[in-house]
C-alpha cells in the first residue's frame, strides 16, 4: 500500500491522479471532470491500488477522451487507467510496471483469475500486442516487472516516443 489518492490540477487543461487507488478515488475523479470540462489529460503517478476503482476511472478517461501521461511511476492498476488514455505518453524516466491482479485475500486467488481475465481482455481492447500482454500477466502479483521504453513503444502501451523538457 502506498500513500492515499489525491487528485488536484497540475495545469490548465490536466488533472494530476496520485497515491493508492483506494475506495472513493473514482468518483472524486468523476467529480473533478464534471467540474472541469476543460481537462484534456490525465496525469498519473501511482503504484496501483483496488482493480475495480482503476476499471472505473478507465471507463472515465475513455468517457472524456483523456489523454493521460506518466512522468515518475504508474505500476499494477494504474497501469489499467493508463492504457484507457486516447493518447499515452511519459517522460524517458517514467517506469510502468506490470503483474498479475491478485486476490485481497490471497495472491493468486480464483477471484485474481476471473480479474485477470477481465484484463487481459481491456488490454486486448485497447490494441496492445499479445505478447506483451502474455508477458505481463505471467509477473506474479507480488513481483513487478518494468519494461523498456522500446518494449513500451512495441507494445503500443506508449502512442508516442518519451517527451522532455521544463515544461512538461
Amino acid at each position: 500500500p502506498g500513500p492515499a489518492w489525491s487528485i488536484s490540477q497540475a495545469a490548465p487543461g490536466v488533472l494530476r491522479l496520485s497515491g493508492e487507488f483506494q475506495d472513493g478515488v473514482s468518483d472524486a475523479l468523476a467529480s473533478a471532470l464534471a467540474e472541469h470540462p476543460s481537462i484534456h489529460r490525465l496525469e498519473l503517478d501511482s503504484l496501483g491500488g483496488k482493480t475495480d476503482e482503476a476499471l472505473s476511472m478507465a471507463a472515465l478517461v475513455e468517457k472524456y477522451s483523456l489523454s493521460t501521461f506518466v512522468r515518475n511511476q504508474c505500476a499494477s492498476a494504474c497501469t489499467t487507467v493508463f492504457i484507457a488514455g486516447r493518447e499515452r505518453s511519459s517522460t524517458a524516466s517514467a517506469k510502468l510496471g506490470f503483474h498479475r491482479a491478485r486476490n485481497t485475500l490471497w495472491f493468486n486467488a480464483p477471484d485474481a483469475d476471473k480479474a485477470n481475465a477481465n484484463l487481459i481482455s481491456y488490454f486486448q481492447s485497447k490494441g496492445i500486442e499479445a505478447s506483451f500482454i502474455q508477458k505481463a500477466f505471467r509477473v506474479p502479483s507480488n513481483d513487478t516487472w518494468y519494461p523498456s521504453i522500446d518494449e513500451l513503444l512495441a507494445a503500443r502501451i506508449i502512442s508516442s516516443a518519451p517527451q522532455s523538457g521544463p515544461g512538461l
